[in-house]
């Protein structure tokens, strides 16, 4: 895996890898699993509130339907914000994948009110270059 940090002064060097690791593997990577066995309706349940709320389930569930199988994906980049880009104010882990197909993938994990972690947004990026 390899991460860059946005804003190290909010994150320490040494922990840095550590942190975005427990997050990748606690919250992201179940997610993904579960969006490749094909339980779209079960991620968009198990998501952030906001992505709720950009995408209806019955979109949500066209959009990756639509989508391609995954290939074995790989993890090469994650960023930490302290405030999302959106303009949220949660602080927030946005990863990116590569599958074998080239199809480019981001997964947003942002910190809710309650502590917990949720997927808060997903693009992927299909080998076409178009935007899924």
């Amino acid at each position: 895996m390899t991460c860059t940090s946005v804003n190290a002064k909010f994150i320490m060097p040494d922990t840095f890898f550590d942190t975005a690791g427990h997050h990748w593997h606690l919250h992201a990577l179940p997610w993904l699993a579960q969006l490749d066995a094909g339980h779209h309706a079960g991620c968009w349940h198990a998501a952030a509130t906001s992505l709720q709320h950009a995408i209806t389930l019955a979109n949500w569930q066209a959009a990756v339907q639509a989508l391609p199988p995954r290939q074995r994906r790989q993890l090469y980049a994650c960023q930490y914000y302290p405030q999302l880009p959106d303009g949220s104010a949660a602080p927030g882990w946005v990863y990116q994948c590569l599958s074998g197909d080239h199809q480019q993938e981001t997964l947003t994990l942002q910190q809710q009110t309650d502590g917990s972690w949720q997927v808060a947004g997903y693009f992927v990026r299909p080998a076409d270059g178009q935007q899924g």
